[in-house]
């Protein structure tokens, strides 16, 4: 059902309202100079009657006798009407008032007034003569004119009316054409949901608004049909990681209860599947802080974190887990270097990487750890020496559950640098990597710094 206040009912509306104001506009500016125009040559009617008045005796004495409607006073140099037409002694008072208000006359002037029941068109003009002036006082009945101007009004309303019926229509008809794409876009988006995101809207090139919406739309779904296979893909990766320690476990345990075993084997058993365990639930853990660093992006950030001290540590444990490989560490770290930010995010993220450079830089090689500032930002690089990161694998490295070729001999859920990435981005950093296969890989995060910083 068609709402009341629909985009098209409300551009009708519109359309309406502004049609109903410009039609106003236009013709009460039409009726104005038309009262104007009337008016103005009934002053002109009215001015050149006083002036043959004022230069003949007999034409005043026919304008008393041959003019109906008309009315004629004159009056003395102290403002008292001295000859009249027939008057009654209340328009005569209405004359006189109109006279008392211009208390010194030298322009002829016109106003309008009631007089016997009736509208008249009044012009007063002034004669001078030796040392007296006197004033002519014309009225002109504007019956006619007030007739005229009903019946002009009466018109406009009823044209006004006439006309705005089918502009609204055809307003209604324009809004509906030009809103017909937007529907056509409505329905078919409405037939688009999470198993059929690879379809498209069919983009005409029209070069107006709705080929922008389509495009937008069309990128809005891209990105979701992205987001829903890096889902299922996730979904996929944790299912098949606990699902090989389940099996695991399934197996060892069935191992067990096919037959008695000695307590040496059940002990060894046991010994496995804790192992097996631990594993999983550094999986569910990992899971879970990448959970976490996206739910919980805004959480801590208005916290200052000092970063020096949380490479410093980093550094510390660096060195001592590089101990047994025979790996030289070497730093350079800044002192002062705050962010806001949360600390224990920081170090996990930071530890990460260094973790990770101890497990792939072969015995005797080096690590190298670097905290300086640039600008409004701090810097933090690690390097370390070995075989590297083949330039094929480093789009993905980031990715959840990815294990490049070099990490298959080594334990990890392959949540760790899609932790740290998220982590960093949620402190509004920026995390890039560079490889050199055989020679040397660099990590660089770039935080912005505390204001003083």
């Amino acid at each position: 059902m068609t709402k009341i206040f629909s985009l098209t009912n409300r551009l009708v509306i519109w359309f309406s309202l502004a049609f109903a104001v410009s039609s106003t506009v236009l013709f009460g500016t039409f009726y104005y100079l038309t009262v104007q125009t009337l008016l103005d040559q009934t002053d002109r009617e009215i001015l050149d009657h006083a002036r043959a008045l004022a230069y003949s005796e007999n034409t005043l004495r026919a304008s008393f006798e041959s003019i109906p409607g008309m009315i004629i006073a004159i009056t003395d140099a102290s403002g008292q009407i001295r000859v009249s037409s027939s008057l009654s002694s209340e328009d005569l008072n209405t004359l006189s008032d109109v006279v008392k208000t211009q208390k010194s006359i030298k322009d002829p002037f016109f106003s309008s007034k009631k007089l016997s029941n009736s509208n008249f068109r009044l012009g007063v003009i002034p004669l001078t003569g030796e040392n007296t002036q006197s004033l002519i006082i014309v009225g002109h009945p504007t019956d006619v004119i007030d007739h005229a101007m009903s019946r002009l009004l009466a018109t406009l309303f009823v044209v006004t009316g006439l006309v705005w019926i089918p502009a609204a229509a055809g307003g209604w008809i324009a809004a509906k054409s030009a809103l017909k794409p937007v529907k056509s876009l409505s329905e078919k988006m409405k037939k688009i949901d999470s198993g059929n995101l690879k379809d498209r809207l069919e983009i005409k090139e029209t070069g107006d608004e709705i080929e922008e919406l389509s495009h937008s739309f069309n990128y809005l779904l891209s990105r979701l049909e992205e987001s829903f296979d890096r889902e299922r893909q996730f979904i996929a990766d944790i299912a098949h990681e606990l699902k090989t320690p389940l099996t695991i476990i399934r197996s060892s345990m069935e191992v067990v209860l096919g037959k008695n075993r000695s307590n040496n084997d059940y002990r060894k058993t046991m010994e496995e599947t804790v192992k097996v365990v631990d594993r999983l639930s550094g999986v569910v853990n990992d899971v879970l802080e990448l959970a976490r660093s996206k739910t919980e992006q805004d959480s801590n950030l208005f916290k200052t974190a000092d970063l020096t001290s949380v490479v410093r540590d980093i550094s510390e444990l660096t060195e001592k887990l590089a101990v047994s490989k025979r790996i030289s560490v070497s730093q350079k770290i800044t002192s002062g270097v705050t962010i806001p930010g949360e600390r224990q995010k920081l170090f996990r993220a930071l530890f990460n990487l260094a973790d990770n450079a101890v497990k792939y830089t072969p015995a005797s090689g080096k690590i190298g750890i670097r905290l300086e500032k640039e600008k409004d930002h701090a810097l933090f690089e690690i390097s370390n020496t070995g075989k590297g990161i083949q330039p094929a694998e480093l789009p993905n490295i980031f990715n959840r559950f990815y294990q490049g070729t070099g990490d298959r001999d080594t334990q990890g859920s392959g949540l760790g640098l899609a932790i740290c990435k998220s982590i960093i981005e949620a402190h509004k950093g920026k995390i890039s990597v560079f490889s050199q296969p055989g020679k040397t890989t660099v990590f660089k995060i770039h935080l912005p710094l505390t204001k003083h910083s």
